[in-house]
């Protein structure tokens, strides 16, 4: 699904290659890193064989990097299709696959998640890659029967996956990387995972997915803002295959820990999605797409995504409201603006710029609903969102993305953004409880 935001992801990040079994059972190791108790097959030492640029100011490092510090030796004799797109690359900016196959690994076809494997759109991608000849096929949306072709036509029996993300369950990347391991697991094939710091943070917040509301943007129970990385996902996701085996084997981040979100100040960064200006953009993102649910101006056509909200009818006291809300980790800044683009098109309007003031005490979801509570609570002309028919959807988009409908509800009976906080909390504790033996790195929840 298109969502329409980017985030940026920083260069850096990874050590060990760990093989996790199925029945690992995760602890915390003498390094501060989280590993499988039992059953663990170490690959080959990622001890450096080259010396991978290493970012100066972030001191953290990524599978991808350290993988290629090996020459992929991990990889030899396996028939490889590769999951990535244009966030898949070394600190050096040198693409994975081409690392790879200048490496001698046979990869033979590169599967290109949503917006292809360029980052510029599905369809601008070529039938090959120009720079090693490698097949490109589009496995956005691709259902299990696609999938087991897909794996027996280019006669597959490992995938590796490198895609960054911004750590919101509405990603669809982390959805093709479900589906992909749903087709090895009927195959006992193997997935790599080159895993890469999440730049929100290793923190859980929002409400956790219902089985009532599973659709493309969510098949597992997950929270809003899920706190994991791909590597941690991966682990989860193989504790929910209803049948079948995936043998997963992660290539660990290296300096990272869960209390580290990202910062200018952590290295290289490259855009996830297309239309990102800016770090905090990634960082606002898993609460601030909510906002796309309901008819307001959230930054769309303006040089600020997602960090500016308004609408011609709104006044100083929605600012003011905001503002005596004590929301965590940000301030606010009355703003007025034109959107080029989206609702209130070429309108004068009046509202917020936020300003995050702390990465680590930020909670986007938090933030994103009070804005939509205050604006229920506050103006008689709020509206969900208006469809292309000009028919409001009645909060159905609010419920496909938050998961459940709770949320919804409440902010229409006008409640408050801390009230809603409250009733996601029992389930949230839960999802953390659930996912904690897929945990890879040191630090709370």
């Amino acid at each position: 699904m298109e969502n329409g935001v980017e985030g940026l992801i920083r260069l850096a990040g990874s050590s060990s290659l760990v093989a996790m079994s199925v029945s690992r059972r995760a602890m915390l190791s003498a390094s501060g890193l989280a590993v499988a108790a039992a059953g663990v097959a170490a690959l080959p030492s990622t001890a450096q064989s080259r010396s991978p640029q290493q970012s100066a100011s972030s001191g953290v490092r990524t599978g991808a990097d350290t993988s290629a510090a090996t020459h992929w030796r991990f990889l030899a004799g396996r028939r490889v299709g590769v999951i990535t797109n244009q966030t898949g690359v070394l600190e050096d900016f040198t693409p994975i696959v081409n690392s790879m196959v200048a490496d001698g690994v046979d990869v033979r076809v590169i599967l290109a998640p949503e917006f292809g494997y360029t980052g510029g759109g599905a369809d601008l991608d070529d039938a090959t890659d120009p720079s090693t000849g490698i097949t490109i096929e589009n496995v956005f949306q691709v259902g299990a029967a696609e999938w087991d072709a897909l794996l027996s036509r280019f006669d597959l029996d490992t995938i590796v996956f490198d895609v960054a993300q911004l750590g919101a369950r509405y990603e669809s990347q982390i959805w093709t990387l479900w589906a992909a391991m749903r087709a090895l697991a009927k195959r006992n094939q193997t997935l790599v995972v080159l895993d890469r710091p999440n730049p929100a943070g290793g923190q859980a917040y929002g409400p956790v997915l219902e089985s009532t509301h599973f659709s493309d943007v969510g098949l597992v129970p997950l929270a809003l803002q899920h706190g994991l990385t791909v590597g941690e996902l991966a682990g989860y996701f193989r504790s929910q295959l209803t049948s079948g085996s995936v043998q997963l084997q992660v290539a660990q981040a290296d300096g990272w820990t869960r209390q580290r979100a990202n910062s200018s100040e952590d290295g290289l960064l490259v855009p996830v999605r297309p239309k990102v200006t800016s770090i905090c953009t990634g960082l606002l993102y898993p609460g601030m797409e909510l906002l796309s649910a309901a008819h307001v101006a959230c930054g769309t056509g303006t040089d600020r995504p997602y960090e500016v909200v308004g609408a011609p009818y709104f006044d100083d006291e929605f600012v003011r409201d905001l503002q005596g809300q004590d929301l965590p980790g940000v301030r606010f800044r009355p703003i007025t603006f034109r959107p080029t683009a989206g609702p209130f098109r070429d309108e004068l309007c009046h509202g917020v710029q936020i300003h995050v003031t702390s990465t680590t005490a930020l909670d986007p979801i938090r933030i994103g609903v009070s804005i939509l509570s205050t604006m229920r609570r506050r103006y008689l002309e709020f509206s969900w969102r208006i469809l292309d028919n000009g028919a409001n959807d009645r909060g159905r988009r609010m419920e496909l993305l938050t998961g459940e409908p709770r949320t919804r509800v409440l902010i229409g009976a006008s409640a408050h953004g801390a009230a809603i906080n409250d009733s996601w909390q029992a389930k949230l504790h839960e999802f953390r409880l659930a996912t904690q033996s897929s945990l890879l790195y040191a630090g709370g929840r």
